[in-house]
């Protein structure tokens, strides 16, 4: 047969829960005028712990994401932070085992702990993160894609508003620096029952659930009860963030 009447091997289709995340990311990206596919040279780079979260978003980008980018300019990223012994090395391995079934390269980094008396391991990590961040975006002329969902925007809003912190209501940004965070429309449920349609499974980070943060105390007694009493809060509070940084946005450019 000819080759130019070949015809091209067809996309995979998503599930229907897949469909619905994929549009949604793109429509996403559109109204925030992040398109990284913009041209064939594009490139992303897709941070994942192997958890349910960062599976979710991976897998989508790399099954689904061929509107959003190039399936050969993708890359993982997995950062190893070295805190739970063998279940880090197992996240590792899990995500190595993704990347080579999945036909995508990955970059592993490894963290090497010293902090001294008083210093915070968040903030430690957060910092390491970021320069890597940094350093592999310039390395691949990528951007860097987290996934940072509704949950996170909504407990993030709430904790900068009764912690009276800088940036009040403006909670998770959809930008900062070379990052991404473009799942800040979608419900963290969403995500997992994706990747039930999907039959796949993430890792469980059990620091997640460790209660001498406060974020995790949050997480586990205040967000439920909240959402409780009000259904769509979560909803709610995450608007109030995408909505603070658009008009900080509008304020800037009408300062220029």
């Amino acid at each position: 047969m000819p080759l130019s009447s070949r015809k091209p091997k067809p996309y995979p289709k998503p599930s229907d829960s897949g469909g619905v995340l994929i549009r949604r990311l793109i429509a996403f990206l559109r109204a925030h005028k992040i398109s990284p596919a913009s041209t064939t040279s594009a490139k992303l780079i897709i941070a994942i712990s192997g958890g349910t979260d960062s599976l979710a978003l991976a897998h989508l980008l790399v099954h689904y994401g061929r509107r959003i980018c190039a399936r050969k300019q993708l890359r993982l990223l997995h950062i190893n932070h070295n805190w739970r012994g063998e279940s880090s090395k197992a996240d590792e391995e899990f995500v190595k085992n993704l990347a080579k079934d999945w036909g995508v390269p990955l970059t592993v980094k490894r963290l090497k702990w010293s902090p001294k008396p008083g210093e915070s391991w968040e903030d430690l990590a957060r910092a390491a993160r970021k320069k890597i961040y940094v350093e592999l975006s310039n390395k691949y002329q990528a951007r860097i894609f987290t996934a940072h969902h509704m949950d996170d925007q909504a407990e993030t809003v709430l904790w900068r508003l009764l912690t009276g912190a800088s940036q009040l209501t403006g909670g998770i940004l959809v930008e900062h620096g070379v990052e991404v965070r473009a799942l800040l429309t979608t419900r963290k449920k969403e995500l997992e029952n994706y990747l039930s349609e999907e039959g796949l499974t993430g890792r469980v980070d059990e620091t997640n659930f460790n209660e001498r943060f406060l974020r995790a105390r949050m997480r586990k007694r205040l967000m439920p009860v909240i959402e409780e009493l009000f259904p769509k809060s979560i909803e709610k509070l995450a608007l109030i963030g995408l909505s603070a940084q658009q008009a900080a946005a509008s304020r800037a450019g009408g300062l220029k």
